[in-house]
């Protein structure tokens, strides 16, 4: 029995030192509140937040998603290429540069019928009209081009030599 007594002194010994520590802990410690006021803090940008991880998660997709549709754009702007692109032979590339000559050199000629010739006349060729007055008078010559777009006229001033 006087062993049971010892360990029973013991144990309440240990708890009457534990309450006392706690008892001392509570008045050391200051008198303030731990708790604090709940309030909603958004996280999200949309809602008003500030969460930077959320910002660049928005950012990152935000440049996924516009380098998707610059491909997509740069994609079909390249079908369109294919698409138009006309493929010519050696022989096409002649019929080509003949015909910038031959239309340069009937250019020149018409120009230079308009410009240094005395009286008045007209031509059309595909779709497109002209003519040309010259003014005995002044000596200004007077072109009319007539195409699909409208009338346009052009007053060349002249020099009359006597």
């Amino acid at each position: 029995m006087i062993a049971m007594n010892k360990d029973r002194i013991g144990t309440s010994f240990s708890h009457l030192c534990f309450i006392t520590v706690c008892t001392v802990m509570v008045y050391a410690l200051p008198n303030t509140s731990i708790a604090t006021e709940l309030g909603y803090q958004p996280v999200l940008p949309q809602f008003g937040g500030q969460n930077g991880q959320s910002l660049g998660v928005l950012q990152f997709e935000k440049q996924m998603y516009d380098s998707v549709v610059s491909k997509r754009i740069a994609a079909q702007r390249e079908i369109d290429r294919l698409a138009n692109q006309i493929v010519t032979t050696p022989g096409d590339a002649l019929i080509a540069s003949l015909t910038r000559t031959l239309q340069s050199r009937i250019a020149n000629s018409l120009a230079t019928d308009i410009l240094g010739g005395t009286g008045n006349g007209s031509f059309e060729m595909e779709g497109v009209g002209v003519s040309y007055v010259r003014d005995i008078v002044t000596g200004d010559t007077v072109v009319t081009i007539t195409d699909i777009n409208g009338v346009t006229e052009i007053t060349i001033p002249g020099v009359i030599l006597e």
